[in-house]
């Protein structure tokens, strides 16, 4: 009897498909505090953990095409005191993110929405599931 080694396909990468390239670089560069780690024409990729990377896609070149309206996804920072997300949305503000959730308590913890160039939302989170309330 043969052993096969179980495999663990952990998904890795998140792409975004992207109108402008450039500018949603430029707005995650600044919105996530980091610079690309790869750039090709029509594609820039970011590290955005240990075990993930951000993909921007140039959506003209991505097979098949895409179909649907954007903002359907969310990328989410919930790993966050409550001050961590006043101090990140007070960089956000400095620089004129379009917000579409002011910080506020819901339901669920304490949150605010910006969305990037191409209406793709990115939310930072103090959750009450986390147990990181007031820290």
């Amino acid at each position: 009897m043969t052993m096969q080694k179980e495999q663990n396909y952990n998904p890795n990468l998140i792409v975004l498909y992207s109108k402008d390239v450039e500018k949603s670089e430029a707005f995650y560069q600044n919105a996530l505090d980091r610079k690309p780690i790869a750039k090709f024409e029509g594609f820039a990729l970011f590290q955005i953990s240990d075990q993930m990377q951000l993909g921007i896609q140039a959506e003209s070149d991505i097979l098949p095409q895409p179909t649907g309206p954007y903002g359907g996804f969310e990328l989410c920072i919930s790993d966050v005191s409550i001050a961590d997300v006043n101090a990140l949305c007070e960089q956000w503000k400095a620089q004129k993110f379009h917000f579409i959730l002011e910080p506020q308590h819901l339901e669920f913890g304490y949150t605010a929405v910006i969305t990037d160039p191409d209406g793709h939302r990115l939310r930072i989170c103090a959750t009450d599931t986390s147990g990181l309330q007031e820290r």
